[in-house]
């Protein structure tokens, strides 16, 4: 299958900060590699602690969350929304540059909503695999 086109993935930059989207583009496209459209939003800490308690009853920030959207012909597969103030903290403790770990985090996302799952150790592990096939292919840092 063809990846998604650039206008089937929207990324909403409500982080306040200038980022580069270009890469986080085509990292959704390499993981969903269909052509339902998806939503990649870039938040702040303290909109991400508000989404999260929203969403999970959690009363702090997080680094990803992702909410599927229903399955029926020509819905959007879902939205995926990454905490930029998160993902600086991760990059400078794994040395890699904050686009790097951004785009790990859509990874991780996006394969949540192609189904992944993260709660048991195995899937977990599973999961872990499948993002640093992904982070290899794509040429980010390990």
């Amino acid at each position: 299958m063809e990846p998604p086109s650039p206008s089937a993935i929207l990324v909403l930059n409500h982080s306040g900060r200038r980022l580069r989207l270009a890469r986080l583009k085509t990292v959704l496209g390499s993981v969903l590699g269909h052509d339902r459209p998806v939503e990649l939003i870039l938040l702040d800490e303290r909109a991400m602690r508000a989404l999260n308690y929203r969403s999970r009853g959690v009363d702090e920030a997080t680094d990803v969350l992702t909410f599927p959207a229903p399955d029926f012909p020509g819905s959007p597969i879902g939205e995926i929304a990454v905490c930029v103030d998160f993902a600086e903290r991760q990059a400078q403790e794994r040395g890699i540059k904050l686009d790097e770990e951004l785009c790990y985090l859509a990874i991780h996302g996006a394969l949540h909503l192609r189904g992944f799952d993260d709660i048991e150790d195995g899937d977990r592990a599973k999961m872990s695999a499948e993002m640093h096939r992904y982070g290899l292919l794509l040429g980010l840092p390990e």
